[in-house]
């Protein structure tokens, strides 16, 4: 049963301005489970401790986003359209990043937490939905050609 405290964190979480609420959502989803090809967990699944659920990255990201802009809608292409670095009417290609951005690699999206401190979120095979650099490490390689995308509404 969802406590008191958390129900009113995720009522809290849906009157946050656009930019925060992405990122409310997606702290909501920390530590869930990464498999592949799986769309199953949510948002909502934070506050009620469902520990049963995985997702991967693009369907981490689509939760969020659906999540955060109901009205909206982003459907498995526009995820899949930034997965593959290709061009999708709801994102739009920019070079400085601010919190909410997606950041996103051929193969994967995560969604930027921190800018300045060059972290995101995003659901990862070894570690699942948490934080990770972009500015080092693996995800910085030269190898890996990454893209800034910000959603339409933000």
């Amino acid at each position: 049963m969802t406590s008191p405290a958390l129900a009113d964190l995720w009522s809290r979480t849906h009157q946050l301005p656009a930019r925060d609420r992405v990122l409310g959502f997606a702290r909501l989803m920390l530590g869930t489970d990464y498999e592949y090809g799986d769309k199953s967990a949510k948002p909502i699944d934070g506050i009620v401790g469902t520990v049963d659920k995985a997702i991967d990255c693009s369907g981490f990201v689509r939760a969020v986003f659906n999540e955060a802009f109901p009205q909206e809608g982003l459907l498995a292409r526009d995820d899949l359209n930034a997965l593959r670095l290709q061009t999708t009417d709801l994102f739009v290609d920019i070079d400085d990043p601010q919190p909410a951005d997606l950041i996103c690699w051929d193969g994967h999206v995560g969604i930027v937490y921190d800018a300045e401190k060059k972290l995101f979120i995003g659901a990862q095979t070894s570690t699942g939905v948490m934080v990770a650099k972009y500015g080092t490490g693996y995800w910085a390689s030269t190898k890996i050609v990454k893209k800034f995308r910000k959603w339409k509404s933000l």
